[in-house]
């Protein structure tokens, strides 16, 4: 499992091989996240993919990387740069290629 952030240009990926889940998604279509102990479940403004989970080390952990992404949701955030393609369509054409 992966969750990755590029700051830079807003763009979020996340991967499962055991979901078989490969999304690419564009920060504003972040809408929040949840956490109950370990785990952090991120949600989006898209019905046909609506949440994403990951579990960290401990509920600590957890806090810690749920505080990272309240500094991103702040109304302060604004990727430096905007993706030079459509990044979704990209993750999917990778995934699919593997």
């Amino acid at each position: 499992m992966y969750f990755g952030i590029d700051t830079k240009y807003g763009t979020m990926l996340m991967a499962s091989t055991y979901d078989k889940v490969f999304k690419g998604i564009h920060f504003s279509d972040f809408s929040g996240y949840s956490c109950r102990g370990d785990e952090i479940t991120l949600k989006f403004n898209d019905i046909k993919f609506s949440s994403f989970k990951l579990n960290a080390w401990n509920e600590s952990k957890c806090m810690e990387f749920a505080h990272r992404l309240d500094v991103l949701l702040s109304g302060t955030y604004r990727p430096a740069k905007l993706p030079t393609s459509d990044f979704r369509k990209h993750v999917q054409q990778v995934a699919m290629a593997s």
